[in-house]
């Protein structure tokens, strides 16, 4: 058997053939028991960039064979014993185990681009993909729970992902518009953007965080504050999975 290379996995993960993908996304878990994510990406932190967008690149041609194949969300929600489905969450609970090693160990650009696939991947044509939504929410709770992480999450992000899961868990449609569902106060804007260039903030790179609902206050206070009631249905756990990251 050929050695494993990160040269080989990237390719793997952007080529066209679907078996190849899936060998990639196994190869990838195999190549990164053997490093030490320190030691080989704080020289060169690119590498985990250009690794995290490889799989970003395999989930969305995953996702378009699945589609092209059963012709719905549903129909892959139904489907998910089938090996084809069986190949897209594999990707993402790739991307899971990736962020869960490697969140102490990231650069600004790379943890917007994290969370910028967040925001898009689990939403297809207006709906949530059920299939992946927890594991996404799972791992970006697991991202944010490292405090320099969360400090550095651009703004806009913040408050898309906060939407999404405030519309997920009241039952409605999976919109990054908080609006939907939460009335806020138009008179406070939004914080500046992290700049994507700048390093994570001083002070912070060995500091275990607080949890997630504990940060931001004022602002969690004020959108948890003014949700409006709504009938619905006991939450299951991926809703719930979303709510922890309120």
């Amino acid at each position: 058997m050929s050695e494993i290379t990160l040269k080989t996995v990237l390719e793997g993960l952007q080529g066209d053939k679907e078996t190849l993908r899936a060998q990639a996304v196994k190869d990838l878990r195999e190549w990164f028991e053997r490093v030490n994510i320190k030691d080989s990406f704080s020289r060169k932190p690119i590498l985990l960039l250009a690794i995290f967008q490889a799989l970003f690149t395999a989930y969305k041609a995953q996702l378009h064979k699945c589609i092209n194949k059963f012709g719905s969300l549903k129909a892959i929600e139904a489907s998910a014993s089938i090996v084809t489905v069986r190949r897209l969450t594999d990707i993402v609970s790739t991307v899971r185990w990736l962020v869960e090693r490697a969140r102490e160990h990231l650069t600004i650009q790379v943890l917007k681009s994290l969370l910028q696939h967040f925001v898009d991947a689990i939403i297809y044509h207006g709906e949530l993909i059920n299939l992946v939504a927890g594991d996404y929410a799972q791992a970006v709770g697991s991202l944010l729970s490292w405090d320099p992480n969360l400090q550095s999450m651009p703004d806009d992000l913040w408050h898309s992902i906060l939407a999404i899961s405030f519309n997920v868990f009241l039952g409605l449609s999976p919109s990054r518009r908080l609006q939907d569902s939460v009335t806020t106060d138009d008179s406070e804007p939004l914080d500046e953007l992290s700049d994507d260039e700048s390093p994570l903030p001083a002070g912070l790179e060995n500091t275990s965080g607080p949890s997630i609902s504990a940060s931001r206050p004022l602002k969690r206070a004020r959108l948890a504050g003014q949700t409006r009631p709504t009938t619905r249905q006991t939450p299951n756990s991926d809703q719930m999975k979303f709510m922890s990251l309120i």
